[in-house]
């Protein structure tokens, strides 16, 4: 019988088959960090992974399967997706990954699934929707904050500013929140439909809106690695809470 929990799907990073040994193998694997699914279970959800994949059928299946996705952190995206020639301070770009997760924002916007996009995943639904970013930080005109960080969030902190016409205020009630960062790379032009709902002092966009959707959280800090804070806990449980209408059929 299926779950009377709503069933968060989770996107997965991959590294592929290497010829020299790499921890825990030298073979393909996908993986993902324990804080996406640790956010998703105490705020009362099921989470599954969503193995990246080329069948379009399969990505309908797992479409048919969930009742949210959360679009999870890791690598640069292949700048190919927005039409620009790769910078030399990209990480190695993971072409099925890459593919995978742009089909798959796109058909779940056509759908109307909630979505909680974290840091790459609120890069990916930005290229998803014909955007494009800044491959670093660095071209940014003018002074920027730090925000990249070897340690992956545990160093580099900021505050972003929210618009109060935004979900991301409704959820957290908050104008100024302080937050983590581990990226470097931003958004740029926006894609179709979305509008920016928050910003770091020196421009960059920390958070998306989409207004004809009911619900699409796009975060560029990683709110799985805050979860002692109530503004993150708070956006995992109004994910879930726009998951659950989802699955009843009561989402508007």
């Amino acid at each position: 019988m299926r779950s009377k929990k709503a069933i968060i799907g989770i996107t997965l990073s991959q590294a592929n088959d290497v010829k020299k040994y790499r921890w825990p193998s030298v073979w393909a694997m996908d993986y993902v960090d324990k804080g996406y699914h640790y956010g998703v279970e105490k705020a009362g959800a099921i989470p599954i992974g969503l193995h990246n994949t080329a069948s379009i059928e399969m990505l309908e299946e797992y479409l048919d399967m969930v009742d949210g996705i959360v679009f999870t952190g890791g690598t640069d995206v292949n700048s190919n997706y927005f039409n620009q020639p790769r910078n030399k301070t990209c990480s190695r770009f993971v072409e099925p990954r890459d593919r995978f997760e742009i089909e798959l924002a796109k058909l779940a916007v056509k759908r109307k699934i909630p979505l909680y996009c974290i840091c790459r995943g609120h890069q990916v639904l930005n290229i998803a929707m014909r955007g494009t970013l800044y491959q670093d930080v660095g071209l940014l005109d003018g002074e920027v904050l730090r925000h990249p960080d070897i340690r992956e969030g545990l160093d580099s902190f900021h505050f972003i500013s929210i618009g109060k016409d935004t979900l991301l205020y409704d959820i957290i009630r908050s104008r100024r929140i302080k937050v983590n960062s581990a990226h470097h790379q931003v958004v740029d032009r926006l894609g179709e439909g979305l509008t920016v709902a928050a910003r770091s002092s020196d421009g960059v966009i920390e958070a998306l809106d989409m207004a004809d959707h009911p619900f699409i959280l796009s975060a560029q800090w990683h709110p799985e690695r805050m979860q002692d804070k109530d503004h993150a806990r708070r956006m995992f449980s109004a994910f879930v809470d726009s998951a659950m209408k989802y699955k009843r059929g009561t989402l508007r």
